[in-house]
């Protein structure tokens, strides 16, 4: 038999770890080019207000 899951009851099991998607970029000069490059990595945070102490 089927399982009588919900997509309902799918969003209840993540309710419990609430976390907030934060996009972080990071600007460094290439050494052997010279150049700006650009680092992007998201990070899962549970409190938002922490983003100014998040280095990637």
């Amino acid at each position: 038999m089927a399982k009588k899951q919900t997509f309902g009851d799918k969003l209840k099991k993540g309710e419990a770890a609430e976390k907030f998607p934060v996009k972080v970029l990071k600007w460094f000069q290439d050494e052997k080019r010279g150049t700006l490059r650009l680092k992007e990595r998201l990070v899962l945070m549970d409190n938002p207000n922490d983003v100014t102490k998040v280095d990637i």
